[in-house]
């Protein structure tokens, strides 16, 4: 019912070196404490969560390696943020999933652009179209046109922003994602 005793159990578990306990627990502590904005608490019960990741299978560790990476994009812990964003990449390429591969390409090149290298971010950005369009569109490939058009807004480069804002905009009204939709608004309009 409170987030006190799932985050006590994790602690102690932590401290016992039960890796299978923490497993149980830290990902229910995270998201208790994200729900009551507590984003750096949460980000901290996935690193430790991942520190027992050896004991799971790979698509519960790229889970919670993307769980990390969002908590700490939130808080301002970017670096943690890319480490954990760029441990999924390398898992979704081991599994060869091309279309988690995209949308983890586009959420590094936002990272990216978080910590100031806009080249790295620029990159990343085309990487994730490239792989993204040679797939059947959807809201991944929608949200990366709206990731370039951000990226050329915030350098002042109106034509291109405008141009991958529209792809944008075409894509997220065609699947009816008013989330994506917005995004892309937002940038065309500014």
């Amino acid at each position: 019912e409170s987030p006190a005793p799932a985050a006590r159990l994790v602690h102690h578990a932590e401290q016992a070196g039960d890796g299978n306990t923490v497993l149980q627990w830290a990902p229910l502590a995270a998201d208790q404490a994200a729900s009551l904005g507590a984003h750096r608490e949460a980000a901290a019960h996935y690193a430790t969560a991942l520190h027992h990741a050896d004991l799971l299978p790979d698509a519960r560790r790229v889970d919670l390696f993307e769980q990390r990476s969002y908590e700490c994009y939130l808080t301002g812990q970017v670096p943690e943020g890319i480490a954990a964003r760029e441990a999924a990449l390398a898992l979704w390429r081991a599994a060869g999933n091309r279309l988690k591969e995209g949308d983890t390409l586009r959420w590094l090149s936002r990272l990216a652009w978080a910590n100031g290298q806009k080249a790295d971010a620029e990159a990343r950005a085309t990487e994730a179209v490239e792989i993204l369009e040679t797939l059947p569109p959807g809201r991944e490939l929608a949200m990366a046109y709206s990731n370039r058009s951000q990226l050329h807004m915030l350098a002042g480069d109106g034509a291109p922003a405008l141009r991958w804002g529209r792809k944008a905009i075409d894509l997220a009204t065609a699947l009816g994602d008013s989330e994506i939709l917005g995004h892309a608004l937002n940038n065309v309009g500014t």
